[in-house]
């Protein structure tokens, strides 16, 4: 009994150890515009090589004194390591913010921009009742979706789900201006999942002594969600990450079986030879070969590929058949 308990406290360690190197590594790649953690690594070692040489150099030739100037730029590491870990650890906080945000603005976009027209508008609903809005209703025009008070003030609202590349113009602020007018609102909100045009940023204040008109894009409606406390926990984000690392695992496992299939291995095996034939007669007969060499591995490593599974294939028939 002890003994199970025991085991699987050390796999739940290990799993969170696990995630957790992911995570960290998902950071790191991201934060270094995606070089991998060992790049990033041999980066940080060679930049210290090269300080810690230099210093050494420098106070060689000044004392020439070999044990002074190990002793003094061993100091230099020591104080090198404290500043930059310390530098270091801030700025990964500050970069694991950026890319959280990232993730959450795709993730939103993606879940907003798939839902239904109904189901996007109850959304904006469900937000901007927990912010300053009251008394909101989804309203059946073609031109408004949601009739609320805002600060007291009649308010209408128009809800986009337009594609991120896309940006509002002036023409649909005059067009829902006019509505606004129609159904005698004091004031209206424009909600986009894209984003809006330069020349709507100069529009707006000239219609603020008829009606006062605001705009939200993508970003803003992140902003409203985090007030609205509906915006990912921690737990959530770093859910959706690992979502992510296993589905990108999944399509190298898949393409990597492709490259390797069955199908392949009479095609690398003919092309080869070809190269390897015709290659002979051109001045880039070294070339041609290793080309013919990698497309012979493959096509062994495909025919390996294929025997194993057939392998795999019979033992899982055979213990189908005995129980």
């Amino acid at each position: 009994m002890g003994n199970n308990i025991s085991l699987k406290l050390f796999k739940s360690k290990a799993g969170d150890m696990i995630t957790k190197k992911r995570l960290n590594n998902y950071y790191l790649r991201k934060s270094a515009k995606g070089k991998t953690y060992l790049a990033i690594l041999f980066d940080a070692v060679f930049v210290k090589i090269i300080v810690l040489t230099g210093l050494f150099i420098f106070f060689f030739i000044r004392t020439l004194d070999l044990l002074f100037s190990s002793i003094i730029t061993i100091q230099f590491l020591i104080l090198y390591l404290i500043i930059s870990y310390k530098i270091n650890k801030v700025r990964l906080k500050s970069n694991i913010d950026k890319v959280n945000e990232e993730v959450v603005k795709k993730k939103v976009y993606k879940d907003l921009i798939n839902k239904t027209p109904i189901e996007f508008v109850e959304t904006i609903k469900c937000n901007l009742e927990k912010l300053d809005f009251a008394k909101l209703d989804i309203v059946s025009q073609r031109d408004l979706d949601l009739v609320g008070e805002l600060r007291g003030k009649k308010t209408g609202i128009r809800c986009f789900q337009f594609s991120k590349d896309y940006n509002v113009g002036t023409n649909i602020i005059r067009e829902f201006f006019l509505t606004l007018r129609q159904h005698e609102l004091e004031q209206g909100v424009i909600i986009t999942t894209s984003s809006f045009s330069e020349d709507v940023k100069d529009f707006l204040p000239k219609l603020k002594d008829h009606i006062d008109i605001h705009v939200i894009d993508l970003n803003r409606i992140i902003k409203i969600m985090k007030k609205a406390e509906t915006y990912p926990s921690n737990k959530e984000i770093d859910k959706i990450i690992l979502n992510q690392i296993a589905e990108k695992r999944k399509k190298l496992i898949e393409y990597g079986n492709t490259v390797v299939s069955k199908k392949k291995f009479a095609k690398y095996l003919i092309i080869a030879t070809l190269i390897l034939f015709f290659g002979r007669i051109t001045p880039y007969k070294l070339y041609y070969q290793i080309i013919a060499v990698i497309l012979y591995i493959l096509g062994l490593i495909s025919a390996g590929n294929y025997v194993l599974n057939l392998l795999k294939s019979n033992t899982k028939d055979k213990t189908e058949e005995i129980f």
